[in-house]
């Protein structure tokens, strides 16, 4: 994505160096079979997002995107923020467009009906190829459905997390906790600029590539604090954004 952002190999190798450099998510490689291949299919996917957000081949997008949220969705049910993310790139990307030309042929209500249409289907593609691809599932599709989403916010983990000096269980951790760890986990040659990318970054709005990252953060973010889900082990729920979190220090430091 840096390389087709920037057209420089020196600029899109740092994006590896900077994940690289980040101790919490190069420790889990060796040793983490479920978070760090799902982190790769959430990139993929987020990327898939990026390039055929504008495709004008309808059929095409539903059938990429929605084998890819279908592979990736089998990891983890947190999958499901793709979808939010996909609506919202989409939204703005017709925005964009409609700024730069108002008088284009497809209205905003033309463009929601599309895109309703779009994500339904591209919905029932990734269902299919979950079913298809994971035996649980498709031996009884929506109670099992039910279950996995029932477990992804009530997760039945009993033990507690020290947090701030004090013993707490992993559903009362606050909406800060997840924050709190990025803070202490990322290096701050990451951080900062990654902080600084909405101040760094000229045009922003006018700069796809940071929207879709800043929105995959943001929505992620609020999902979490809305949801509250059991979460322990510091970032190893959420090393699917370190790589997001490092793409955006280097925009930063770039521009």
């Amino acid at each position: 994505l840096l390389y087709y952002h920037y057209q420089d190999q020196k600029i899109a190798i740092l994006g590896p160096i900077f994940l690289f450099l980040t101790p919490r998510f190069l420790g889990h490689i060796p040793g983490n079979p479920k978070d760090i291949p799902f982190a790769v299919m959430y990139f993929i996917c987020c990327s898939a997002i990026y390039f055929l957000s504008s495709s004008k081949n309808q059929l095409t997008k539903i059938l990429i995107i929605g084998f890819l949220l279908g592979l990736t969705q089998n990891f983890r049910i947190a999958a499901i923020t793709l979808y939010i993310i996909l609506i919202l790139f989409d939204t703005y990307n017709y925005a964009l467009e409609k700024q730069k030309n108002p008088t284009g042929s497809e209205t905003w209500w033309q463009f929601l009906r599309t895109e309703i249409q779009s994500v339904i289907l591209i919905g029932i593609t990734a269902l299919l190829v979950s079913v298809l691809t994971w035996p649980d599932l498709g031996i009884n599709v929506i109670p099992n459905l039910q279950e996995l989403l029932q477990l992804r916010t009530n997760f039945p983990w009993e033990h507690t997390v020290v947090y701030q000096g004090k013993e707490l269980k992993g559903a009362q951790l606050p909406g800060h906790y997840l924050v709190t760890w990025f803070a202490i986990a990322t290096p701050l040659i990451i951080l900062i600029p990654a902080l600084l990318s909405p101040l760094a970054i000229k045009q922003m709005f006018q700069n796809k590539l940071f929207i879709l990252f800043l929105l995959t953060l943001v929505t992620n973010m609020t999902i979490y604090a809305i949801i509250k889900p059991v979460t322990y082990d510091g970032l190893r729920h959420f090393l699917f954004l370190v790589p997001f979190v490092s793409a955006l220090g280097v925009m930063s430091i770039v521009e």
